[in-house]
């Protein structure tokens, strides 16, 4: 005997085909035909939308937002600081390092932030981080009323790690609200984060340039600082309270202790020490360019201008942020993150051998400005592959291994994660100019491709 038999609630919808057994009626067999199940809001959960209401929408734009208007502060001093430290009589090797101090406060801060984000507040950390690096970032524009190099110099390390802290607590916290608020979504809604950090980065220097040659070198911070303080009312308001981001079982009557997450435990997961080491070559594949790429370029065509090599800086930004959104909703919904990050990881090897070119293909690969610009560009898109899985990547290794799935779990997560951006961020300029120094920018270029190829061979290894 067969018959079909439908059971259905708020949250389930199934259908079952059951078989009677002919020998013995007390017995069906039950085959499932066919099943949903929904979520609270009658959605199915493997057909889970992005943005299921305008408080997500909200949720991403507030935290793009706190990147985009982060990473310009951050670049809006490229053009123009070293200008300002001649005419103070500060050394081109002091300015580097006054750049190189905000990576490096965020390098050591966001991991430890991220341990004991859930003790102090997600949210409050966010709006306080917000805060801290506007209110610095107007502040170091009144530093060059300074006229003892000493003096300016000692300021601009001090205010400039400041600024450094208060962006490693927001954008930890900005990332650990999106890997709580959109765990199916992670890459994708990180791709769109990205996009937002390219715009930054794409619109900070410029405005810098255009800023301080109309009002000196305090209107440049005058206005990127305004514009964090603004954000800062932006996510208050659209942000839900902070018991949001409290895990379920915590129990405020009873005031049942916050479990943070294990810091040394979670950074020594294999998948996720080898992501952790992925994210920080994957930052360096940009800054790598940053010392070198401006003496390739003149060397191919001396009378290039320095608006023209400063739009080819811009050309990876541009395919990034564009390809970023696209690489992560394909993750999430199509592709394996392994495979997308191994396929990153050869993409930019190739190009690198490109760039010089390498000594290897000098024989057939022309040296000319086209195929570089081709090869910067291609960067862009390469790098996108190779990073955008990353976070979610994080978060399934932690959860095979059987790390709680709290919000402790997920904010020492983002600190790693953040923390792996910014020291790629310095290791790649110096190891790019010291490569170029003693070497070429051909050889150094083809040393680089073989990092990739130790990150293809480890994922490769990896179960």
């Amino acid at each position: 005997m067969y018959y079909t038999k439908s059971i259905q609630n708020q949250y389930s919808s199934i259908s079952l085909d059951i078989v009677r057994n002919p020998s013995d009626e007390s017995i069906d067999y039950v085959i499932l035909s066919e099943a949903e199940v929904f979520d609270s809001e009658n959605t199915p959960l493997f057909k889970k939308k992005l943005i299921k209401n305008k408080k997500d929408l909200l949720v991403i734009i507030s935290m793009g937002l706190i990147f985009f208007v982060g990473q310009t502060a951050n670049s809006v001093i490229a053009p123009f600081f070293s200008l300002e430290g001649v005419k103070k009589n500060v050394s081109l090797t002091i300015s580097g390092l006054i750049f190189t101090v905000y990576p490096l406060v965020v390098f050591i801060l966001s991991p430890f932030i991220g341990k004991y984000m859930p003790l102090i507040g997600v949210k409050f950390l966010l709006i306080a981080g917000c805060f801290v690096e506007g209110t610095t970032e107007i502040l170091f524009g009144f530093l060059g009323d300074i006229n003892d190099r000493v003096t300016f110099e000692s300021f601009c390390f001090v205010v400039r790690s400041f600024t450094a802290v208060g962006n490693a607590a927001s954008s930890t916290a900005a990332i650990s609200i999106l890997s709580h608020t959109f765990p199916e979504n992670m890459s994708t809604v990180f791709g769109v984060l990205e996009l937002f950090t390219g715009l930054g980065f794409m619109t900070g220097p410029p405005l810098g340039g255009f800023l301080y040659q109309y009002g000196g070198f305090k209107l440049p911070f005058l206005v990127t600082g305004s514009m964090v303080l603004v954000v800062v009312f932006v996510v208050f308001w659209v942000l839900p309270s902070e018991s949001a981001y409290q895990d379920q079982s915590y129990d405020k009557v009873a005031e049942k202790k916050i479990e943070t997450g294990s810091l040394l435990q979670t950074i020594f997961v294999p998948g996720i020490l080898i992501l952790a080491v992925t994210r920080v070559f994957g930052s360096m594949v940009i800054a790598f360019l940053d010392p070198t790429i401006t003496l390739q370029i003149t060397s191919l065509n001396k009378n290039i201008s320095l608006q023209k090599i400063g739009l080819i800086f811009l050309l990876p930004a541009v395919f990034y942020a564009l390809s970023a959104p696209c690489v992560g909703y394909l993750t999430d919904k199509k592709l394996n993150g392994r495979n997308v990050i191994i396929s990153g990881a050869f993409f930019v090897g190739t190009i690198y051998l490109l760039l010089g070119p390498s000594p290897l293909l000098s024989s057939f690969i022309p040296r000319k400005l086209y195929i570089l610009l081709i090869a910067v560009g291609a960067l862009g898109l390469g790098v996108s592959c190779f990073l955008v899985p990353i976070l979610s990547n994080m978060h399934r290794a932690g959860s095979k291994v059987g790390l709680p799935e709290t919000m402790g779990t997920k904010t020492v997560i983002s600190g790693i994660f953040n923390s792996c951006f910014s020291i790629g961020s310095v290791i790649g300029p110096t190891l790019g100019g010291f490569l170029t120094e003693h070497f070429s920018f051909q050889w150094a270029s083809t040393i680089k491709k073989l990092n990739n190829v130790h990150i293809i061979e480890v994922h490769q290894s990896a179960v």
